[in-house]
């Protein structure tokens, strides 16, 4: 057991220099707060690491917990994400699908709920930073087999 430790440890004391390459020019520091991009996030025209890409992932941050409600446990998710589309082609990567829980049965439907969705487009416009809110018109709902749905499905 020992000698399979220290065999790992020498593998990632190798493997380490491959993967910290990056300079701190390529790699920007995206705000962390949602809803607050920075002039920084919004010039951002190419990923040093994949000159390539066409969206990039700067935040992502989930959370779940319990909230006991008339006596009932629920369950409480948040998700947050922030996406830099770097090119036309990498919208797709802005289009959020939220699958929940939703099943007929004796007496009502059991159903999960989605509340609170707010999603914006930031862009910069004459050096100001308009920001473009979600139309609730984009967001629908669609069953994707007996006990699911899409909820929420947001189409950029």
């Amino acid at each position: 057991m020992g000698k399979l430790f220290i065999l790992c440890a020498l593998l990632f004391q190798f493997l380490s220099p491959v993967y910290s390459q990056q300079t701190a020019t390529d790699v920007i520091n995206p705000s962390m707060k949602y809803g607050k991009p920075t002039m920084e996030e919004l010039k951002m025209t190419t990923y040093a690491p994949d000159t390539a890409a066409t969206a990039v992932v700067l935040y992502a941050k989930n959370n779940a917990r319990y909230d006991l409600l008339n006596n009932d446990f629920r369950l409480v998710y948040t998700y947050e994400i922030k996406i830099k589309v770097l090119k036309s082609e990498g919208t797709s990567y802005a289009d959020i699908i939220i699958p929940y829980y939703s099943k007929e049965k004796a007496g009502g439907i059991m159903k999960e709920n989605i509340t609170q969705l707010d999603a914006s487009a930031y862009n910069l416009e004459d050096g100001k930073i308009v920001r473009t809110k979600m139309k609730r018109d984009l967001v629908f709902e669609e069953r994707l087999n007996k006990n699911y749905m899409y909820g929420a499905q947001y189409k950029m």
